[in-house]
């Protein structure tokens, strides 16, 4: 049997297994997203799906660094294709889509509300809304592992469920899927790693859970960056709160509030303060509660996981500094385009002023003023490296009121201006 046979028996086997449970449909595509093959029939999806629904620029944009790996498509409705690029030489020979599926109970009113914004007519909307109610419901922790062995059959590869990219193509989603891809996904190793051979086996019972649930937690308060595999591992176990709230999206955002408190949590018990880890608390729910998708939501949770560790991971490597002055610093870092005020970072340590400013001196080496300045220009250089950010907004960004004088320390601290760091050739 040929490597060309060979994918292609593995594919109707993985494709097979999948209708034994599921109604869903497959899409074959070449390399330039022209039709090749479809089997979609009681949906009414019996024409180009991705030019029906407008999906050509996002998997493209998914497909075009060469990841191997499936991905997961999010579109209007709240509905999904699991989706996969089959390779041939290190190069693209086909694109397949599977779905369309839910990932949480479909409401029937939620659907009826997002077809009023629509141009359909009211037979129209009726026929879409009952082929809509046909879709199947695929638990999310089941459609990542349907992910992961699509990938096997296409590769003989071995991935995680933590690396499975999800990606919008609605307005709604997009600019949060396009901050997810430029990050990449997550691969973890090392012993420590799920799945490894330090893994303990845990079962689906609530005790299985709980001691999953701990396993996080003790991860985070160690700043552990293995823990993306361990949060796939549990998400195997659970899908999280035993309630059908109508909404997919409100499952998952109430699912996502209940990790940003036990990762608030952990982190405190880490070292960070508890003033910086309510406030990243309540910057996170804030975003959580305001996502429009769950492409969005996805983002979130991985940017807010990705902070609580490095958090903590600070606080490990800051060796020599004491707990006060290591939340002093993390709160200057955290606050660099605001006033410092010494006696409120004093008051939060619980130290008199002057003797707060002699310890941060003490153990620093450097003022409470010459840190936060060393800091503005450090982050000033990042932002610099964004071509299509203005200087002015880049000195506003990092607190420093007088373009005189952020020049002045920006040229004292690098040697030039911003406009010549800025213009100067990278090596």
């Amino acid at each position: 049997m040929d490597y060309l046979t060979d994918v292609t028996a593995r594919l109707q086997l993985f494709y097979g297994m999948i209708r034994t449970a599921y109604p869903i449909n497959h899409w074959t595509y070449d390399r330039d997203l022209k039709l090749i093959y479809a089997d979609a029939d009681a949906l009414g999806f019996t024409n180009d799906v991705v030019s029906l629904i407008k999906l050509a620029d996002t998997i493209r944009s998914q497909i075009s660094g060469g990841d191997m790996r499936p991905f997961l498509l999010e579109t209007d409705y709240d509905f999904f294709f699991l989706t996969a690029p089959e390779y041939e030489k290190n190069q693209i020979r086909q694109i397949h889509l599977f779905g369309p599926l839910y990932t949480g109970s479909a409401s029937t009113l939620l659907l009826q509300q997002r077809m009023i914004s629509t141009d359909l007519s009211l037979s129209q909307r009726r026929l879409a809304l009952s082929r809509l109610q046909e879709i199947p419901v695929i638990p999310y922790s089941t459609l990542l592992q349907y992910a992961v062995m699509l990938h096997y059959a296409l590769t003989y590869g071995t991935i995680s469920t933590s690396d499975i990219r999800l990606a919008g193509c609605t307005d709604r989603g997009s600019a949060a899927g396009e901050r997810q891809n430029a990050a990449g996904g997550h691969a973890v190793k090392g012993p420590h790693a799920v799945g490894g051979p330090r893994e303990k086996k845990l079962s689906s019972s609530h005790q299985g859970v709980w001691e999953s649930e701990q396993q996080i937690i003790r991860m985070i308060r160690e700043g552990d960056p293995n823990y993306h595999l361990a949060l796939s591992h549990s998400m195997k176990l659970s899908s999280g709160v035993r309630a059908d709230f109508g909404d997919p999206l409100r499952h998952a955002k109430n699912n996502l509030l209940v990790l940003l408190t036990l990762a608030t949590r952990a982190t405190i018990e880490g070292g960070l303060s508890p003033d910086i880890a309510y406030g990243l608390n309540d910057t996170y729910a804030e975003s959580i509660e305001h996502a429009p998708s769950m492409t969005a939501l996805m983002t979130i949770s991985s940017e807010m996981m990705d902070t609580f560790i490095a958090r903590v991971q600070e606080i490990r490597t800051r060796q020599g500094l004491s707990a006060a002055i290591q939340n002093a610093c993390y709160y200057i870092d955290s606050h660099l385009s605001e006033p410092v005020n010494i006696h409120q970072l004093a008051s939060q340590a619980g130290y008199a002023d002057y003797y707060f400013s002699q310890k941060f001196k003490k153990e620093t080496g450097q003022s409470v003023q010459e840190y936060l300045a060393d800091r503005r220009i450090a982050k000033a250089r990042e932002l610099l490296r964004d071509p299509s950010m203005d200087i002015a907004d880049i000195q506003e960004a990092i607190g420093i009121p007088s373009r005189s004088r952020f020049y002045e320390l920006f040229k004292e601290k690098t040697g030039m201006s911003p406009a010549q760091y800025r213009e100067r050739p990278v090596t």
